[in-house]
């Protein structure tokens, strides 16, 4: 599975592995850590001071939770999309000197690219309107993949990815076999071998039974 959301809210379907924070961390089935990549940390103070000096709140995410500076109903809305809510966390502060493989903030259109050019040593992820993804420099699902394989021994060419988003580029262009789903977007479609049918008609399921790799 992989996911922009944290190991700690990917659903365990029985995977080998979980790609979470847009490919920022890898996590085996035992709970080992396949692939890290956390923001360093005169990094994350650069975009805490960014997004402070807007008035824009952010959550900072690591291995085992997340935490935000304050309540945002922008942000709260672009979590909603994934059934989560705001934390505001009292020990904040303390997480600028932690490992963080994630910050996850409601950014206007208008403030993304600015942003982009005052940290170009960051990815930021704008793959919706209401918010944005910012992990390390070279993150990508893409490279988490290739971290999964080599930790299992299995030949890139042999994996299949799916995905609906522009943050699942990098993941279809680096699996042997690239599949979109229906309802992705046409951008990603474009670069995939395939296209299945979308979510809501279980396109994974109809594709993995179309290529003979479940029963």
């Amino acid at each position: 599975a992989a996911s922009g959301r944290p190991p700690y809210i990917i659903p365990d379907f029985g995977f080998d592995a979980r790609i979470a924070f847009n490919g920022a961390l890898a996590v085996t089935k035992d709970g080992e850590i396949a692939y890290e990549n956390a923001i360093e940390r005169p990094l994350l103070a650069k975009v805490y001071r960014f997004l402070s000096d807007h008035g824009i709140g952010m959550i900072l995410a690591g291995e085992t939770s997340m935490g935000a500076d304050r309540y945002d109903q922008k942000l709260q809305d672009y979590l909603s999309l994934a059934s989560q809510k705001v934390v505001p966390d009292p020990g904040f502060m303390v997480r600028l000197s932690q490992p963080c493989l994630q910050v996850i903030a409601a950014v206007p259109g208008e403030l993304r690219e600015q942003m982009r050019r005052e940290i170009p040593e960051l990815e930021i992820f704008g793959w919706h309107p209401l918010g944005v993804d910012i992990t390390s420099s070279g993150v990508s699902k893409g490279e988490a993949l290739k971290a999964v394989c080599s930790w299992y021994g299995i030949p890139i060419s042999q994996s299949i990815a799916f995905g609906d988003a522009m943050n699942d580029k990098e993941l279809l262009e680096a699996a042997g076999i690239a599949v979109a789903m229906g309802n992705a977007q046409e951008d990603l479609k474009q670069i995939a071998d395939t296209v299945t049918e979308p979510v809501e008609e279980d396109g994974i399921w109809t594709e993995l039974k179309r290529r003979n790799l479940v029963s």
